[in-house]
């Protein structure tokens, strides 16, 4: 198997946790976690002039729009939604995002071990290994 390093800043690490753990929600259906964040900002940025009760009204119609998508494209009803197991790809993504999620829980200055973030990686896509993570710089 072919290895790559790439070194990136903290901002990026964050960037690719947050976009990791989106994709892999989106990936097994879980749309009001990996799209309605995304499309509430976009609410927010091209409709600025909306008073609470109409960008509220406009998260709903988002929200029914994306639970018709999730009934339709996965086949499921109410608040069912797919998780680990779905599929090799979002596995994947997952392992990518827990290790993301781990180093910068290690970074955090007031560690609590009672978050999700504070546990090591479950590995659930067992045919690839977990992406490793050397901290190189301690600049701020």
């Amino acid at each position: 198997m072919k290895k790559y390093t790439i070194t990136i800043a903290e901002v990026h690490l964050r960037l690719l946790s947050e976009v990791t753990e989106k994709m892999a929600r989106t990936i097994v259906g879980q749309l009001d976690y990996g799209i309605l964040e995304e499309c509430e900002a976009a609410i927010d940025r091209h409709y600025p002039e909306l008073e609470f009760e109409d960008r509220h009204s406009m998260v709903e119609y988002t929200k029914n729009a994306l639970d018709e998508i999730h009934q339709y494209c996965w086949r499921q009803q109410g608040n069912a939604r797919y998780g680990v197991g779905y599929s090799a790809k979002s596995d994947m993504l997952w392992d990518i995002y827990e290790v993301l999620r781990h180093q910068l829980w290690q970074e955090r200055k007031d560690k609590s071990v009672m978050t999700v973030d504070s546990d090591k990686p479950l590995h659930w896509n067992k045919k690839i290994p977990l992406i490793e993570i050397v901290k190189i710089s301690d600049d701020e």
